[in-house]
């Protein structure tokens, strides 16, 4: 996409387009980077080469970001171009369909679970009722919480 809005869009500044083109190598240097980090990071001054790499992309004086991306991106972007669209409506398709299926699971675990809490009121109310009224007569006796009967208490 980053690349069709560039190719569309020439006229627009050149500093925008740059940056845009250095974003776009860079995000593919990252994609093969976790690829050859697994075989080649034994080797010495590994890591400063990628540095100096990131460094040549993005330098005013060497523009090399600009220069892999006339060389290498654009064209093999260009050519894959029809398979990368269908290959992203199928993966935004997947994607929908999975939000859709999770989404209709956790609408009838909600539906479960509230239908759960409305059977279970009457029970709690009628609970609720019968501890206050017992609750009124033992008010003078304190109550264990966990075996529910009355605490034995020292007389003084």
């Amino acid at each position: 996409m980053n690349m069709q809005a560039l190719e569309m869009h020439k006229k627009s500044p050149e500093k925008l387009r740059g940056w845009c083109i250095y974003w776009l190598v860079l995000a593919t240097f990252t994609v093969f980077e976790r690829i050859t980090d697994a075989f080649l990071f034994f080797l010495p001054l590994y890591h400063e080469a990628k540095v100096a790499f990131v460094v040549y992309l993005w330098h005013p004086k060497s523009q090399g970001a600009l220069y892999i991306y006339d060389k290498f991106v654009a064209p093999t972007l260009s050519k894959h171009e029809g398979l990368i669209d269908r290959k992203i409506e199928e993966t935004q398709a997947k994607v929908g369909d999975v939000i859709f299926s999770y989404s209709k699971m956790a609408y009838a675990y909600v539906q479960k679970m509230t239908l759960q809490l409305l059977q279970s009121l009457p029970t709690a109310q009628a609970a609720m009722h019968a501890q206050q009224q017992g609750g009124a007569q033992a008010a003078s006796e304190p109550v264990n919480p966990i075996k529910k009967e009355p605490v034995a208490t020292e007389a003084k």
